[in-house]
Parts: C-alpha cells; structure tokens; sequence
C-alpha cells in the first residue's frame, strides 16, 4: 500500500515528502524568529511562517507516532538529535553528510556478492547418508543485505555434480542460525562449504561476520521394533518418497526404511499447530488406541500438509484398554434438598482391561460435587464386570435438577471409548415446605371459648401433616400439641384451641410445624397470638323473627329492619347468653309481651360460650295496631325491653330477571310478580314501565323487553303500579343492576380545640368528627342522643361539611374514606341531665340509604358561671348614690343558682351583704351611695354558686373620689338630702344587713343535716336543685367573706378613720341603743327574704 509521508504535526500538519521504505532518510525540523524549515536527505523542503508558540512550546515531543498516539512508524529510528540554537542550512547538510566524515573513501555499494568458502572431502563411511549444514551471521554498522548457506558437491574429477542452497536471510545486528539439509549425489567425493552475502542499497560502512559453521551426516540410531510410530517436524518430509532425492523431500521414506511402523510427515509448510503433540501422541498410543486415533487425537489440523502412512488400525498396546459403559440410572425414592438420599447405578466394562477410576456425581447447575467413589472394575471377560452400585447422595438445590454421572479413568488405566462414561438423570428435588401465612380467628378469646388458627402452606410434592402447639406467654410449660386438619390438598391447614374454663388471663404463645410426605420439616413460632380474657354473662335479645334484620347472631342487640310484627303469623322470640359457664337449669330467660309471660324459652342452639332460647309468639288475627312491649327477664333482673309496632301486611311485588342479575336491554325476560299474603285470590290490574339511562321511559308490555335506541350504561329503574283496588296507586321500583348499601360510619370522634376530647360541657356548641365509606353523596345527617333509659333526643339533621379534620381528630382507618365535621349546637344539649351520653350518628345518602355509626359516649358536665362587669359605672363619688351592675351568665341555665355579694371598704368593714337568686336575665343591680366624703377604694366580692355545684368569685375594686360636706337637718334625722343624712340612712340599713348575714349564717351553720335524698341512677332536677343546700348556703357564706369574727364592735376613732362623719356615727349609735331584740328582727326578716 501507500507507505503514507514524512509530517512535523502540531495542529496543522506540515509535510516533509512521501516515505522510502527502502532507505534511510534524514529528517530536520528547524524554528527560528516565527519561521519554520524543514529539510530531508539535506535538502531544504518547506520554509514558512507560523504563530509563536505553536511549535516552540509543546511540553511532549513524539517521534514515530502520530498525535492520538494510536498509529506508529513501522521501522526504525537511529540518531536522534535536538539543537539548542536552530541550524542553517549549511550545517544541517553537514549533519546529514556525516557518514563521509567517518569513512570518506567508502560511498556505497548494491548488489555486490561475497563469500567465505571451505573445501571438505567425503570418507566412504559417510557416503549415502543425508547431511544436515548450520551457521551464524551477524552484521556491525550500516550493512544492508541478504545470507545464506551453499553446498557444492564434486566427484573424485573435480566436476560439480550437485548444488544445494539455503533459504536466504536478512542481515540483523544479532546472531542468527541458518540451516541447510541435503542428500549429495551417490558419487560426491568432495563438498565446497560457503557462507555467502549479497549486499543491497544502504550499505556504507561495516563488517559481516560468520561463525560456528557445522556440517554432520544424518545416520540411523534408533533399532524400530514393530509396531512402532514416529513424526516429524520437517516441511517437506512426506513430499516424495524417492530415495536420494534432494533435502526435506524423503525423511518420510528415510524412516521407513529404518524400519519405523507408522510415521507421519508434511508436503508444504504444516505449522506447528499440524505438527502432533508427542505427549498426546505418544501417550495415546502406549494407552492401547489405533494409529489413527492417536495421530487425530494428538493434532487438530491433521489434514493440513499431513501424510500419515501406516496401518490404521494398528495398535500395539490395545489389551490394556478398558470401557465402562454406564448403562443406567434409576432413584428409588424421591430426593430431598439437604437430605442424604440413595441412586442406583448400574455400570459393565467392555474391554479386556481392569478399569481403574473414580465414579462421579454432579448437578449440573454451579458444578456442585454429590459424591466421589474410588472402583476397580475387572475386565469384560471376567466375573464382577458388571454391578449395580447404591450411592449415597445429599441434593444441595431445590427443584428441577440435572445430575451428571461420569466415570473418570486413572492416569493408569487408559480408555478408548468415552461417550459411555458420562449418564445424565433429570429430577425434581424436593425441598422443605413453606408457612406461608399464619393467622388466628381473633386477638382476643374468653376463657372455655374456642380459637381457631390456621397455617397457608406450600410444597412441591405436597404437605403430609400439621401440628398446632400452644402454651400460656411466659409460662415455664411445655407447647400442648393439636393436630391440624385440612381441606384443600394440604394448602390450608386448621387447628382448634379449647381454652381451659380456669386458663389465666394471659397472652398465648402458638407454635405450627408441618410435614411434608419426605418428612421434610418447617416450624414458625407466634408469641403473643392472642390474649385471654375474663367471661362475663351478657344477655342479648329479644330478636324477633320477621321483624329484626337476620341473620342474627346472637352477640349484639337486634337491629328492627323496616318491617313490624304481624298479626296472626308466628313470630320466632330469640334470646341468647354469653357465658362460659352458663347453667341452663337455674339461668334461663321469661319473656313477657305486654306484661304477659308467653310459654317458656327452651334452649334451640348451644355452640361454645353461647347459648340461645327461644318461644314463639302468634299475635291474634285481627287485633289491635298498636305496639306492645317485649321484654326480656333473667334472675329478677329486666335485660332489655322494646316497643315493636305492627304492620298491616300490604300486597307485595317481585321483580324477577331470568338467567342473569342485571340488564342489557336485549330481549331480556321480565316478570313482575304480585303477592297478597291477606287475599291471595285477588286479581290486580298493574302498569308497568322501565326507566331506561339514556334511552327514556319504556311501559313493559310482554315478558320480553327490548330497550330502545341511545341506551347508556347506567342504572334502569323498573317501576309498577295498581290501578284498582283498595291499594290503588301503590307503586313499586327496582334498579338494576346497582346494589345500594348503606353508608359505613367509622366510631364518631369529639373533638375540641384540634383534640380528642371525653367531656362536653352543656350549652357550648361542639364538633363531631365522622369517616364515611360510601359511594353515594351524602344527603343528611342526624344525630341521636342518650341520656338515660327515660332521656332520649333525636336531632333529624344538623348541620355538617365534608373537611380535613385534625390528625388527632381523624376518625377511620383512612382508606377510601371521607370526612365531615358535625356541628352540636348549644341547645341540643341544654336539657339533658349531667350524666354519660350515647350520641350515634345517623347518615342518610341520596339514595335514602341510612347508615349507623358505633356509639360515641362522652360525659355532659356542666358550665361555670361566669361574672361580667362591664356594665359597671365608671366612676364613684363619696356620699353620691351610683348603680351597680353585674350581669350573671351559665350557658347551662341560671335555675337553682345563688350568689353571694359583700362590698368592704378599704379597712375590711363589710358595708353591704346580700345572698341573691339570680332572675332568667341573670341581671344584678344594686342603688349604692360609697359613705364618707373622702377618696376611698371598697371593694365589691362576688361569689355564684349554681345547681351543679359549679362556682365563681370575682371581685372588683370600686374608687370613689372625694365628695362634697353637707350639713345635716337635726329635726329630721331618718331622711337624708343629697348630703350626709342620705349616707347616715344608708349606713343604717348597711349596719342592719350586717347583722341580717350574721344572723343568717348562725342559722346556716345549725340547719338541721339529716334531710337525705335517695339517690338513684337518675335525680329528678327538682330533686338535686334541692340537695345539699345547706352545704351550698356554707359555700355561699364562706365565699361572701361571713364570719362570725365580723360582729365585732367598732369604736368611734376607727369609724372617723374609716370616713365617718360624727353625725353618722351618732345616728349609729342611737340605732343600736333603740333594738331591743336584734336577733329576732333578723330572724324575721330573713324569714320574708
């Protein structure tokens, strides 16, 4: 190809010339003020400007490659050199011409010839034999050229009469070996030996040196016995078969009439990858195999160049060859993973050999060993050369495997054939099985009830058998086993656990192991599967048959469905018990209806802790519609009581849709079936239609219909009417094929202040927090409340959005669930007793659909009252008669309340003093004049105390600034002006209610205590607004500050300091002289109060 040209490459390429394979040429690359050179052979090539700083500052200088580094000269490079200072042309021509300062008389020559020769004579003795000639050359300096080996055979005239050359070579700077092998001609009596050379252009100055040049007759000196094989590694060894041919024509003919058996040899150049391996060769054929079996087996390019001659069949050792056949393979029983397990194999030797060896087993996946056994086999034609032999094998894998069964000779026991050593089996291993699932009946069990737990399990070849053993949480027993059982093919397994009557209240511990038919094992532990608790007898009933919802099982309170009880039909009466230790001779339920005891309830069905009785009930055809009361008794003790109200039984319609539940508008077979159960023989006249989605109204004329155009997926709406009749107008619709239930409500949740709250306080407004799963929009809520068996409230509807509710507050599991916030308003409450509520949530769909949620029970507490002085005047004057307002508030009611209201001056004198029931406005007033003249504070102390003991006290300073001096009118000493005798008259009737309080309260102190009220579930509020009054007038007088330390008497300087003018205190002290009997008038005017 294109030998390519000579480049300087930064990131342009500057180009010296094309490249001369042939001969050394001279590079130099010069850079010198922003201009390159370039020079080859001496000669100047390129001369051009470039940037500064393409070629002068490259940190990596490569020769001989280019700039990717992935292409590189082929050749070589001699005498690198690099200036520190740029050349001229004169002196780059001088670098180039150096080789004529070295040697100036020598210039080159090509094609020149030149030898060393030496003359041999031939002894008699070597005559006939092929020669082998070898030597070494090796070239110093710039020398060029080609060498070779020459023979030239003369007869005993001198004339030449053969001549044998070598192969030429190139001249290297290391030693190289030539050979040469001939066959001279019969009549050789002298050799002439040369080592020639043939210089070639580009030779200018070295030498060329011959040595260790070696010349021998090749002679036999091997004795071949028969049978024998050889080969060869010469060229042309088998190319003729004529003797005395020339050098590498006959060795194969060579050999043969040494009297080697066998021998292969090469027509043209085999390689050595033709040539046999004698390891392989020589080995397989000691081993007993063929001729030709060893040289195929010993080579893999045997047809390249190769000439074997020999018998092929022959073989020399054969009698040592054995065969092992593996003739079978069979596994008796099924194999487990991990489990040492047996396979039968049976094996025979067909060849006359002793077979010595090792017997093999493997699964094929991952090459894992199973099992290695030593054996010495006898030959074909002796007793014991056929066995069947029993292995032991331990499986490491799961599921289908492949086992590979392979006898292996030893080194010293050769054998031919092999495709019959090796026998593969395909099989299913089994493996342990597996507990997929565990699970129990519940969490919590009754003791004497019955749990039942159940295991999933799988297996490959099927589960045997289960056990279930149980013992109580940290107890020091040991597991009690139960047998388990199945019902489908052994995935599923179920176990019962009987708890003990006396079992303690303790978590159990369950332990499952299971079998399978390989008597493989797999076990899983449960702690704490389920807790033990205490059974207690909760009677439950009555159900009315017909009339409540079915089925009923007998552990919940019967839910009524929309029907009554009907006259002259038997009504099943329903009452079950759950008790684990129930005695059904001494504990068994009467019924009464209306007050009457119906016939004895026999036990009808007992199934572990529960036990159920019935009687039957046949009201009277043509009785009365009004309801009647059914209650339940046991041991004295009312359970339940319920009102059920009859129905007048009205025709009934059936809607039937053969072959399928729902319609497609094709043809589909309706039929319309009316029931009078009062008067089956009546006949009615009926109008039917159907209410197609998207296709309009259809009237149903036949039993098969067929929708009209434009229907859509939907819901149809089947409708029938009587025309005729006492029940003309009743009218009945179906839709198809939509099944509506109703909403289910999670547990309603109160909340208060974003918290889970147990208490609400009557007469707030409060939040109840719901989760609705349900399809269908809602379209109102209800609530009802109870407080009592005699209190009961329904609220139709209220008030309610769908919102996110606090994390605390959210109700639900939260799948698929929406919530709503109902509000309770501040009056819905108002009336109930203070007691514990149920609240229970009604939920009513488009569809009419009701849904109940679980019952909400919290504890209704009363309100504090609380006292607003806002109303109060903002400012008092001294002997100025002012208004004082309190307005009282309980959002549960002011009924029942009282309040206490004591007004002190600065020094603690008690200046008013009033117990007081507040009116339904809650509205307190008081006309006060603050006595004196002069700046003071009082302060006014008010203490509430209502019906639910609930209480508050507040007090409130009241300022009064300085008034003015009046005198006061001697002749009239009972009426005041606008001056001191108005606070005088004051002062007095303050003085008088002081001892009114004093009087009061030594009369609240020694009120009689022995006025008891029976409680019972319920007080009646008459009742408790009633109760403890005598401890409410105590709290009452303590909080109002009435003590009896207040009757203390004051003197006349302590009056003056306090405000008093001298007139006052006169007058005060006039009054105290004139009561004869202070106590009485108390007394009487507490009496009028």
């Amino acid at each position: 190809g294109n030998p390519g040209n000579w480049e300087l490459y930064h990131n342009n390429s500057y180009s010296f010339g094309t490249v001369d394979p042939t001969a050394w040429q001279h590079l130099v690359a010069t850079f010198n003020n922003d201009t390159i050179t370039l020079y080859m052979d001496g000669v100047e090539i390129l001369n051009q400007s470039v940037p500064n700083g393409t070629v002068n500052s490259i940190e990596i200088y490569k020769f001989g490659v280019n700039r990717a580094g992935n292409t590189h000269f082929s050749g070589v490079i001699d005498e690198v050199q690099i200036w520190e200072a740029a050349l001229n042309a004169e002196e780059v021509s001088d670098v180039h011409d150096e080789i004529v300062w070295i040697c100036p008389g020598f210039n080159t020559t090509n094609n020149s010839v030149a030898f060393v020769e030496q003359r041999f004579e031939i002894d008699s003795d070597f005559s006939e034999h092929v020669w082998v000639i070898d030597g070494y050359s090796m070239r110093d300096g710039w020398m060029e050229g080609d060498w070779w080996l020459e023979v030239e055979a003369f007869d005993q005239s001198g004339n030449t009469i053969s001549l044998n050359r070598s192969e030429e070579r190139g001249f290297s700077d290391d030693w190289q070996l030539r050979q040469l092998r001939f066959r001279p001609h019969a009549n050789t009596s002298e050799f002439a030996v040369r080592q020639v050379v043939e210089l070639s252009e580009g030779t200018y100055n070295g030498s060329v040196f011959f040595d260790t040049l070696n010349l021998y007759p090749i002679r036999p000196h091997f004795e071949w016995l028969d049978g024998s094989i050889a080969e060869t590694a010469v060229s042309t060894g088998g190319r003729t078969f004529v003797m005395n041919s020339s050098y590498g024509q006959s060795l194969i003919s060579d050999l043969l009439d040494d009297g080697v058996s066998g021998v292969k040899g090469y027509v043209y150049e085999p390689y050595l990858s033709a040539v046999s391996n004698p390891e392989q060769l020589l080995s397989c054929y000691a081993n007993g195999y063929t001729m030709s079996e060893c040289y195929a087996a010993s080579n893999t390019f045997l047809s390249w160049m190769g000439t074997v001659i020999g018998d092929p069949k022959m073989a020399a050792y054969s009698d040592r060859l054995h065969d092992i056949n593996i003739s079978e393979v069979t596994i008796p029983n099924r194999l487990s993973v991990g489990t040492n397990g047996s396979i039968e194999i049976l094996l025979e030797n067909l060849a006359p050999g002793v077979a010595n060896g090792h017997l093999e087993i493997r699964e094929r996946l991952n090459n894992v060993l199973l099992a290695n056994t030593t054996m010495s086999i006898p030959g074909g034609n002796d007793a014991g050369s056929r066995l069947i032999l029993p292995v032991n094998i331990t499986p490491s894998r799961i599921g289908f495997t492949e086992l590979l069964i392979r006898w292996i000779p030893d080194d010293s026991s050769p054998e031919r054939v092999l495709d019959n050593n090796l026998k593969t089996i395909q099989m299913d291993i089994n493996g342990p099985p597996m507990i997929d699932d565990f699970t129990c009946s519940t969490t919590t069990a009754t003791r004497g009830g019955i749990v039942i737990c159940q295991a999933e399990v799988s297996d490959d070849f099927g589960v045997a058998s289960a056990t279930l053993s149980w013992k109580y949480n940290g107890s020091n027993e040991s597991f009690t086993p139960t047998t388990a059982t199945t019902l489908n093919n052994g995935l599923l397994w179920k176990a019962s656990i009987v708890l003990p009557i006396d079992a303690p209240l303790d978590r159990v511990d369950l332990h499952w192991i299971v079998y399978d038919f390989q008597n493989q094992t797999s076990e899983v532990w449960w702690d704490s599967a389920f807790q033990i608790i205490d059974a207690s007898a909760s009677w439950y009933g009555v159900h009315v048959s017909d009339v409540d919802l079915e089925p009923w099982q007998g552990f919940s309170s019967p839910t009524q469905g929309s029907q009554g009880w009907i006259r002259g039909q038997q009504h099943v009466l329903t009452a079950c018990v759950v008790d684990v230790d129930h005695d059904n001779l001494t504990e068994t339920p009467t019924i009464f209806v209306d007050g009457i005891e119906i016939s004895k309830p026999i036990q009808s069905s007992s199934s572990g802790s529960k036990t159920c009785y019935q009687s039957t009930w046949t009201p009277e055809v043509g009785g009365a519609l009004e309801p009647v009361v059914i209650a339940l008794h046991v041991g004295g003790i009312e359970w339940s009581n319920r009102s059920l109200t009859p129905d007048d039984l009205p025709p009934q319609a059936e809607l039937k849709i053969f072959d399928k539940e729902y319609l497609d508008g094709g043809r589909d077979e309706i039929v319309i079936e009316l029931i009078d159960p009062d008067d089956p023989d009546a006949i009615y006249v009926l109008n039917s239609s159907i209410l197609w989605p998207g296709a309009g109204l259809q009237y149903i004329e036949g039993s098969t219909v067929t929708a009209p155009p434009d229907l859509e997926v939907g819901d149809a709406k089947i409708t029938s009417q009587i025309l005729d009749g006492k029940w003309a107008g009743m009218e009945w619709s179906w839709t198809r094929p939509v099944f509506l239930t109703p909403p289910e409500i999670s547990a309603p949740i109160l909340c208060k202040s974003d918290m889970v709250s147990e208490q609400f306080i009557r007469g707030e407004s409060g939040t109840v927090w719901i989760g609705i799963v349900d399809t269908r929009p809602v379209d109102n809520i209800g609530i009802k409340l109870i407080a009592g068996p005699n209190t009961e409230r329904m609220l139709p509807s209220v008030f309610f959005e769908e919102m996110i509710p606090p994390p605390e507050c959210t109700p639900g599991t939260g799948l698929e669930t929406q919530y709503f916030r109902v509000l309770i308003e501040d009056s819905s409450l108002r009336d109930l007793p203070l007691s514990a509520v149920q609240l229970t949530v009604y939920v009513r769909d488009i569809d009419s659909t009701i849904g109940i949620s679980p019952t909400l029970e919290f504890t209704l507490l009363g309100s504090e009252p609380t006292l607003d002085f806002s109303a109060m005047p903002s400012q008092f004057t001294s002997g100025n008669q002012s208004t004082l307002i309190v307005q009282i508030n309980d959002l549960d009611g002011l009924a029942n309340m009282e309040c206490s209201i004591l007004i002190k001056d600065q020094d603690d004198i008690t200046l008013y003093s009033q117990l007081y029931m507040p009116m339904a406005d809650g509205l307190w007033t008081l006309d006060w004049t603050p006595p004196g003249t002069n700046e003071n504070n009082h302060t006014l102390y008010f203490a509430c105390l209502d019906e639910t003991s609930l209480s508050v006290t507040e007090s409130m300073l009241i300022r009064a600034e300085a008034g003015l001096l009046t005198i006061v009118n001697e002749q009239n000493t009972t009426q005041q002006g606008e001056g001191d005798e108005s606070f005088t008259f004051l002062i007095g009737i303050i003085l008088g209610g002081f001892f009114i309080i004093v009087a009061l309260t030594s009369v609240l102190y020694s009120r009689d205590k022995e006025e008891l009220i029976e409680e019972s579930n319920h007080i009646p509020d008459e009742v408790w607004s009633n109760q403890n009054r005598d401890h409410s007038q105590e709290r009452l007088a303590e909080m109002a500050g009435i003590s009896e330390s207040e009757s203390k008497e004051w003197t006349d300087e302590q009056l003056l300091g306090a405000g008093w003018t001298q007139e006052q205190i006169n007058l005060y002290r006039f009054e105290q002289h004139t009561k004869a009997n202070p106590e009485d008038d108390i007394l009487s005017i507490f009496e009028e109060e």
